[in-house]
């Protein structure tokens, strides 16, 4: 492929086209679940895409990304590699290859064969390295959540955007997820408004039917996120769990998912005695069954980016009931095909309370998601755009659930 060089000189670009940067694809977070959808769906429209973790796959991962290859540099050592490294930083071994001494250089040999290098998370602790790459690779810095919700509201983001301005002023593309979100960002950065986009994830159809509904009954409610404090903040689930019960509303509400406040999160449920309402049900192999069989999908978290489960329940045909934070005002139609409320726990008990006590707002919503259908080819362009590539032909459709694992 012919390009060319800073000195308008053609040059013959034999380098793959894009490196992701992920760090570890064995995590089992929703942007790790759709960067690889991605990836593979990239794969199968020729280009030659290839992943950088610092963390080894585990075997059955290595099945789910073949034939994608996944190039292994562990940059934290133990403490005896930290002092042989030490040692020979010290004694200058002339004969010793430079990785061996600073692996981010073998990083950086690795990351100029390709035309494209893409940071999948602002938590990488690559992503100076990458924003100093030469100007003849392109270099995409991705956000999957609401940046500034996230460094706003956790210590781990204001500790991680310490660095900021130098990322965004030696990257090519800053990529947020949702319109939303990258508005805001503009905003927030008007210098870099230029190099912003935005973007969505693809997002397989579910292999479930729905099932019919019958009228009467407690309102089946259905969480599936990780239990933690940041941003789901399972106490507080609980506790508004318990708010409804007192309230008189007439529910079940079963939540799907671990994390490290699960255990308090039973406990606190036992104490406020709302397991009758309210059951934490664990990890489920079946979130689209479980999401189908529900009435509502309620997702209050502190902050988010463009939730995958929003579009996957609209595919089942469930309404979402959620806080107004990241890019969810992109997906939900407030009234429509569900509903937003602040980040505040008391607006989230009175207005959940009532949609519970006027559930045929629900069953509407329901209704009028039938036939609902999410465009992932309109996805991939996106991606195609934000990674600098150029369309080739299909190998094979990308859309369906088979395809993009």
């Amino acid at each position: 492929m012919a390009a060319k060089n800073p000195e308008g000189l053609a040059v013959d670009d034999r380098r793959r086209d894009v490196l992701y940067l992920m760090g570890d694809v064995s995590f089992g977070g929703g942007a790790h679940i759709a960067t690889k959808r991605l990836i593979k769906a990239l794969c199968a429209r020729g280009y030659s895409v290839d992943v950088l973790v610092q963390k080894p796959p585990t075997p059955q991962q290595e099945r789910e990304w073949a034939p994608v290859r996944i190039y292994t540099i562990d940059d934290q050592p133990g403490f005896f590699g930290r002092v042989v490294r030490g040692i020979l930083a010290r004694l200058r071994v002339p004969l010793m290859p430079d990785w061996i001494r600073d692996p981010r250089k073998r990083i950086r040999t690795l990351m100029k064969e390709y035309k494209c290098v893409c940071v999948m998370s602002e938590c990488s602790p690559y992503r100076l390295l990458v924003a100093r790459l030469p100007r003849t690779i392109r270099k995409v810095q991705l956000s999957h959540m609401d940046y500034l919700g996230w460094r706003e509201k956790t210590r781990t983001g204001r500790a991680q955007t310490a660095l900021d301005g130098l990322v965004f002023r030696g990257v090519d593309v800053i990529a947020l997820v949702g319109e939303a979100n990258a508005r805001k960002f503009r905003a927030a950065f008007p210098a870099y408004a230029a190099k912003t986009a935005w973007f969505r994830n693809i997002i397989p159809v579910p292999e479930v039917s729905r099932t019919p509904r019958t009228h009467g009954g407690p309102v089946r409610l259905v969480t599936v996120a990780r239990l933690d404090a940041e941003q789901k903040d399972a106490l507080r689930l609980v506790r508004v769990a318990r708010y409804l019960k007192d309230a008189g509303a007439c529910f079940h509400w079963t939540v799907y998912g671990e994390g490290p406040k699960a255990a308090e999160a039973r406990e606190l449920a036992r104490k406020l005695d709302c397991t009758d309402v309210l059951d934490l049900a664990g990890w489920t192999d079946a979130p689209f069954e479980k999401i189908t069989q529900a009435d509502l999908l309620v997702l209050p978290s502190h902050y988010e980016g463009l939730p995958n489960v929003i579009y996957e329940s609209f595919m089942c045909g469930t309404p979402v009931f959620a806080t107004d934070v990241g890019a969810l005002a992109d997906q939900i139609e407030d009234g429509r095909n569900g509903w937003l409320v602040p980040d505040d726990e008391a607006a989230i008990e009175a207005r959940l309370a009532d949609l519970l006590k006027n559930s045929q707002e629900i069953a509407a919503a329901r209704d009028r998601l039938r036939g609902y259908t999410y465009d992932n080819k309109a996805v991939i362009r996106q991606h195609e755009n934000i990674l600098g590539l150029r369309g080739k032909k299909d190998a094979i459709d990308p859309t369906r659930e088979k395809v993009t694992v």
